[in-house]
C-alpha cells in the first residue's frame, strides 16, 4: 500500500515537472519571438510571420497561466484584462494595439516569475 502511494505521488510529481518544463519552453520561445519581432521593428521591416507566431503563442500561454493565478488578485486582474484578445486576436494587428501586445508579454513574464516558473534549480 505504501509503495502504491509512493508511486502515485512520484508520477504526479513527474507530470507536474513535465508540465513546468513545457511552460518554461513556451516562455523561452515567447521571449525569443518577442526579441525577433522587436528587432524587425528596429530595422524598419515588417515581420508578419513572427507577429502571427508571437500572438498565437502568447494567447496559448495566457490560457495556460490564467487558471494558475486565480485567487491571486494582483496577477488575476492583470491577466483578465486581455480576455478580449483571446476572443478576437486580430485586434493585436490593428493600429494602436501594438502597445497592448508588449504589455501582455510583460504581464505574462511577471506572472511566470511570480509563480516561480522561471526558477531553474
Amino acid at each position: 500500500m505504501v509503495m502504491e502511494e509512493y508511486e502515485t505521488e512520484r508520477r504526479l510529481i513527474e507530470e507536474e515537472i513535465g508540465y513546468k518544463d513545457y511552460l518554461l519552453k513556451k516562455y523561452i520561445e515567447m521571449c525569443e519571438l518577442a526579441t525577433r519581432l522587436r528587432k524587425s521593428y528596429i530595422e524598419g521591416r515588417s515581420d508578419r510571420e513572427t507577429h502571427f507566431q508571437l500572438v498565437s503563442l502568447i494567447i496559448e500561454l495566457w490560457l495556460q497561466i490564467l487558471p494558475k493565478v486565480q485567487g491571486r488578485k494582483d496577477l488575476e486582474d492583470r491577466l483578465r484584462r486581455y480576455t478580449v484578445f483571446y476572443i478576437n486576436p486580430i485586434l493585436f494587428f490593428q493600429e494602436g494595439y501594438e502597445k497592448l501586445l508588449w504589455m501582455m508579454i510583460f504581464d505574462l513574464r511577471y506572472a511566470f516569475e511570480s509563480l516561480g516558473l522561471t526558477n531553474i534549480v
